[in-house]
């Protein structure tokens, strides 16, 4: 059952530009959300509606979709949206946003790879009240 004051839909706010272009801006987008939420999540989404219904249930206040991949082919934008992903657990460990707990047991996306638009994504939390962990990342 959702919590009331959960999201009941992803929030958009997609950096524009490539990777190289979008970086510097993601990271400082990152930084302001740590900033009103304790815990946090990184991860990699073909489908960002389907993976917030995963995820609410674990007691996730909002899920912010921070970047669309811009390459062209499947395997290029899967490559792009890992090297995000790792770059961003990166950014919050070597950081000290000491408040901020992150929970990504394996960054680079650990489920099976999807098709077509890839994006990354970040589970937020303030107070937690996650259940028991499920094998789903």
């Amino acid at each position: 059952m959702p919590f009331s004051h959960q999201l009941s839909k992803p929030e958009y706010a997609l950096i524009p530009g490539t990777l190289a272009e979008a970086q510097a801006a993601i990271k400082r987008s990152v930084g302001q959300h740590l900033r009103s939420h304790f815990h946090v999540k990184v991860g990699i989404t073909n489908n960002p509606e389907r993976r917030w219904n995963s995820h609410k249930a674990d007691g996730w206040e909002k899920m912010v979709v921070i970047y669309k991949s811009r390459c062209r082919s499947d395997y290029a934008r899967l490559d792009d949206v890992r090297t995000l992903e790792c770059s961003i657990e990166e950014h919050i460990r070597s950081h000290t946003y000491s408040r901020s707990v992150s929970y990504n047991s394996r960054a680079g996306g650990a489920g099976r790879p999807g098709s077509g638009d890839q994006f990354v994504y970040l589970l937020l939390s303030s107070a937690w009240r996650k259940r028991a962990p499920r094998n789903v990342d």
